[in-house]
Parts: C-alpha cells; structure tokens; sequence
C-alpha cells in the first residue's frame, strides 16, 4: 500500500476523510476546501514564479527524472515527484545546496507554499514527509522550509525531530486504509470546511 500526500494531509485533518479519498468517494461541488485549496495553488504559483526569476534558467529543473536529480548544479527543481513503493509526495520545490567539502553530497530542501499567516504543526509534518520520501531514495535531507502568509515568511523546519510522527502516522494509516468500511463517524471542528461535509451528518442522521 502506497502513502500518499494527499492522504496523509486528510488524514491529519480526520480518519474519515482520509478513507474516502482512498477509496474514491465524490467530494461536493463549492465547498470551503476547493475555495482554499485554489487559494493555495495561486500563492504557491506566485512564489516559484519569484523564486525562479531570481536564478538562471540552466539552474532549474522541472519534473525531473530521479537520475536528474542527483546529478548536475541545479539550484532550484519543480514538480519533483518521490516515489518509492510505500510513500509517493509530488513537491512543488526542491532547493540543491552544495555541502562545504570535498565528496560531501548535496543537500536537498524540501519547499512548501501555504497562503494563511498562521502555520499549523500539521503542515511541518507533511513536510516531514516530504522529507522521508526523498530520503527513501537515497537523498540527504535535514531540514525543510515553509513559504507562508501576507509577508512570505519562511519557516526552517528541522524534519528528523517529526519522523517519528510521520512513521507512526504511516502505520496508522496503513492499518486504516486496510479496512473494507471506513471508521465511525464523528463531528470535529474540520467538518464545516471539509468537502464531504454534506455527507456525514446525513450518515449520521440516518443512523438517528
């Protein structure tokens, strides 16, 4: 079973959630979640856009290969995809940075965009993730950075202080994503933005 991002982050927001999208369930049309995730994508467009005019074009790479990753003096890839057999992440940005010494390998930094001005534990954990997938493939990564809010701070985030987190969160998911039905239902404060909001209330009302 492959743990993806995109389940990951649904499942840190409920379990629920997360078993739906694996198993293929619709989500509704117009909700909150497709208004912030459009949010999302335009300030994360903006940001590479920036980021890119400020190298040259023989510096960045986009949707590279593995091989192209490793090799070259790239300073800036986008649409990296990371994918082993167990956990697959496609980053929106990777920065190269060249360790002082001879022989030493590069370093890679995992980037993520968020448009909101606060920063949730939950987005420092799917970087970790991030992370772990790029280090399952053989890539030296110690720490990450997130890009957020009006000002564009940016968070340093040290990912091996999270990967016993994202592990245990991996396991969890594993044994959930195992189940032929999905888990009890329950209200959480996530229900009035999630995008199967007019889906579980109904559930639970039919079961009074």
């Amino acid at each position: 079973m492959t743990i993806t991002f995109r389940l990951l982050e649904a499942y840190l927001k409920c379990a629920t959630k997360c078993w739906l999208k694996a198993n293929g369930e619709q989500p509704s049309s117009g909700s909150y979640a497709g208004w912030a995730q459009a949010q999302n994508e335009a300030y994360r467009a903006a940001r590479i856009h920036e980021l890119l005019s400020k190298i040259c074009q023989q510096k960045s790479l986009k949707s590279p290969s593995v091989g192209a990753l490793r090799g070259g003096s790239w300073r800036l890839a986008t649409e990296v995809l990371a994918q082993t057999k167990n956990v697959e992440s496609c980053l929106p940005a990777v920065e190269r940075v060249q360790t002082v010494g001879p022989g030493k390998p590069a370093q890679l930094i995992p980037l993520r965009f968020i448009y909101t001005n606060k920063l949730e534990r939950d987005a420092k954990v799917l970087l970790a993730f991030d992370a772990l997938a790029l280090a399952q493939l053989g890539f030296h990564v110690a720490f990450g950075k997130i890009m957020h809010g009006d000002e564009n701070s940016v968070a340093k985030v040290r990912v091996s202080a999270l990967a016993s987190d994202v592990q245990n969160r991996i396991e969890e998911m594993t044994a959930l994503l195992s189940r032929t039905s999905p888990p009890d239902l329950r209200l959480i404060r996530h229900c009035g933005e999630c995008e199967f909001q007019d889906r579980c209330p109904q559930k639970l009302l039919e079961k009074d």
